[in-house]
This record gives C-alpha cells, structure tokens and sequence, in this order.
C-alpha cells in the first residue's frame, strides 16, 4: 500500500510544480507589465536653443524707428548696427536675449519719447563644421 500511495503523490507533486510555475510566471509578466505602464513612454531629448554666433542673416524690425525692416548679416564678432543707438553685439545670445540687447540700446539715453522694442527674425544661419579631435571609434562625414 505505500508503493500505491507514493505513486498517486508523484503525480499531485508534478501538478502542484507545474501549477507554482505557471502562477509564477504569470505574476513575473504581470508586474513587469507594470513596471513598464509606469515608465515614460519616450524620453524626448531637449533640443538647446539657437544663439547667434555670426554671418547669421537676419531682418530687424523696428516699427516705431524705422518703419521698414532692415536686411543684414550679424558680423563674425556678433555685431548688428542699429538705426539708432549704433552696434550692439549679440554673439552668444539667444533670439529673445537678442531682441533685449537690441531693444535697451533703442531706448536708452532718451532715442524716444516711447519705448521702442525691437524683433529679429532669422533669414538664413550658415553651414556650421563640428570638427572632433582624438580617436574615432566609427569616422564618417556629416550631413
């Protein structure tokens, strides 16, 4: 009788694993469906803003001084010459720092009874060359 009653356990024993196994793994991907639902879905890189390094051509506007827009390249220095107020230099700064520069220089030493503010739009950026130094592992030219 105990060869009869080991042998109707073997089979439970088998079942008991195998049912452990399948509620294992069905508890392993259910809290990794989890773990994945709580993650961000994509990453997304933050892209720097642009900032003026020179040769940029760029269309000043300034409604109140000079009415119509005034077409020029930002020299290699960064400088702009303003209608009033002379050269202010923008090198470095981004377009709403730049907008400031041009527009304190506008106002200041009484050039108008009213504030004037100045807007620059971008009209072209020159091709810029990234050039690396030291070993590399895959070199390629940019596009």
């Amino acid at each position: 009788m105990h060869r009869s009653a080991s042998r109707s356990v073997v089979p439970c024993l088998l079942a008991v694993l195998f049912l452990s196994y399948v509620s294992f793994r069905a508890q392993a991907a259910s809290e990794a469906q989890d773990a994945n639902s709580q993650k961000p879905a994509s990453v997304e890189a933050k892209e720097a803003p642009f900032r003026f390094l020179g040769g940029e051509k760029i269309r000043l506007i300034v409604p109140k001084a000079i009415g119509d827009p005034i077409e020029q390249l930002v020299s290699d220095d960064g400088y702009i010459a303003l209608p009033i107020g002379g050269a202010v230099n923008i090198r470095g700064k981004t377009i709403p720092e730049a907008q400031e520069v041009v527009t304190e220089a506008l106002n200041k030493e009484g050039n108008s009874a009213t504030r004037v503010f100045g807007a620059i739009a971008i009209l072209e950026v020159p091709p810029r060359r990234v050039y690396v130094g030291g070993e590399v592992k895959l070199p390629r030219p940019s596009h």
